[in-house]
């Protein structure tokens, strides 16, 4: 059951962060590799900030954290309630 439930919840932040990239024209900047992501992403956003508006997601690396990043969420202790919350602010936001 509750395997089912986190599925379902991580769909529908998925499906909301879709349409929320939809609906604003994000370019989106993918930084990976074992050594120098965090230099590299600080660098980026230093010389990209004068002229965008730029929104940097630092340790938000995981299923989860990149569609709760995009919706403007955050996810304190991972409890189910928080979850259900979130779901529930995630229209709104």
């Amino acid at each position: 059951m509750k395997t089912i439930l986190a599925r379902t919840l991580l769909g529908y932040f998925k499906f909301l962060a879709k349409i929320q990239l939809k609906k604003n024209d994000f370019l989106i900047i993918g930084v990976t590799g074992s050594v120098g992501k965090t230099s590299t992403k600080k660098a980026i956003n230093a010389i990209l900030q004068d002229y965008y508006k730029i929104k940097p997601s630092y340790k938000v690396n995981s299923e989860s954290g990149i569609p709760l990043n995009i919706l403007g969420l955050k996810n304190k202790n991972y409890t189910m309630i928080e979850w259900l919350s979130l779901a529930i602010l995630a229209p709104i936001h």
